[in-house]
This record gives C-alpha cells, structure tokens and sequence, in this order.
C-alpha cells in the first residue's frame, strides 16, 4: 500500500513539473509576441523609389582624390592636359565627382602678318565638369572602371606678347559643351594609393573661334593618374 501511494504521488508530482514548465513556456512564447508587435509598431516604414538601391548609409563612405595627366589629340598633333579629379561614394561601385584639366601649354594657331609686326596667334584649353564612374572590382587587386566627364570648357586664342604696342594681343575667348566617355584599369598599389591609365575620347559642340574648330579639340586621349583615398 505504502509503495502504490508513493508511486501516484510521483505521477503527480512529474505531471505538476510538466504543467508548470508549459505554462512557463506559454508565457515567454506571449512575452515574445508582445515584444515583436511592439517592435513592429515602432519601425518607420521604408520608402519604395526606382532608385532604391542608393542607401544613404553608402554615401560618402569612400572617395578619392587624383592628379592625371593626358596626352590627347591636339589640330592634327598632340597636346598635353593635366587636371584633378575627386569623387565619393554613392553606391559600393557608382562613384560621382567633379574634374578639370587644363593644356599645358599653347599650340600654335596661326601666323597673321601687317607692315609692323608678326603676331603668333596660340590657343589654350582648359575643360571640366561632372564626372560619372562605374567601378568593377574595386576591392581587388587589379580593378576597372567605365564613366563619362560632362561638362564645359573654354578656348582663347590670341599672342603671348605684342613688341609694338607693348601689350597682349587677344583674339578672343569661346566656351563650348564637351563630353568625354572614358574607360580605366587600377592597380592597388596601397590600401589607400592606386595607380590608373586608361583611355578617353573628347567630343566637343560649339568650338569655331580664329581657324580652331571642333575637329580641332576633339579626340582620343591616353591618361595616366596618380590616386590617393578610401576605395
């Protein structure tokens, strides 16, 4: 008799543990619930764009700053440019910058002669504007990049010195629309340094000042860039 009842008080006592222990797993099941809808009620609902894979939190989180130097074709010959360029973030690989580049140094026009004097007419250019890069690769190695400068210039002809009159000659200044598609290779050389060549071609609209035309300014270039930032 004794054993029978110790054996239903061990029922009841495993069948109390049991309830007890469900009941606890009700609560905190509920307990959870509650914290999620909480949770759910205080979150700001994300706005839907067609831009949406632009994340403000990527925005600036990487940029760069670069020195280049360009040997482009210059009226039939060539010229050399050299510029800046910078850019941030906008994406892991879309990256958008200003740029500009300048002649080294002027390229003969030419020549107009009177009774007095010979005046050497040289054009200087000098262009810039928003830059528009794509990268591929950017933590790699070895990298690449396609993207576009758009923007404007300017073009001035005239003579470095008139001996008669003791003054400059001008012959006048042009701006002129330019878009420049480009396509780069990288080599990392540092975490923060890496070093670029790649090619171009400028196209220019409104240029026709003294003899110098589109045709003129417009070309391919080979560039060559030094670039120090976070990539």
């Amino acid at each position: 008799m004794k054993s029978y009842k110790a054996i239903v008080c061990a029922v009841y006592l495993v069948i109390g543990t049991a309830a007890i222990a469900v009941a606890q797993d009700k609560t905190d099941a509920a307990e959870a619930k509650k914290d999620a809808v909480v949770k759910e009620a205080g979150k700001t609902e994300e706005v839907s764009s067609l831009f949406g894979f632009i994340s403000l939190d990527k925005i600036g989180k990487k940029g760069y700053g670069a020195i280049d130097t360009k040997t482009a074709r210059f009226r039939g010959g060539w010229g050399v440019f050299t510029g800046m360029r910078g850019a941030l973030s906008i994406t892991d690989n879309f990256m958008l910058g200003m740029t500009g580049y300048g002649l080294v140094s002027g390229t003969k026009v030419r020549t107009l002669t009177d009774k007095r004097l010979v005046i050497n007419e040289t054009a200087h250019v000098g262009y810039g504007g928003l830059l528009i890069a794509y990268h591929f690769f950017p933590k790699k190695v070895v990298s690449f990049s396609v993207g576009s400068i758009v923007g404007a210039g300017g073009l001035n002809v005239g003579s470095p010195w008139d001996r008669w009159k003791k003054e400059r000659y001008h012959g006048g200044n042009q701006a002129f629309f330019i878009a420049e598609p480009e396509l780069n290779v990288y080599v990392n050389i540092f975490e923060l340094c890496r070093l670029g060549v790649g090619g171009s071609y400028r196209l220019t609209r409104g240029i026709n000042k003294r003899g110098v035309t589109n045709g003129d300014v417009q070309g391919f270039s080979i560039y060559g860039s030094v670039q120090a930032g976070v990539f």
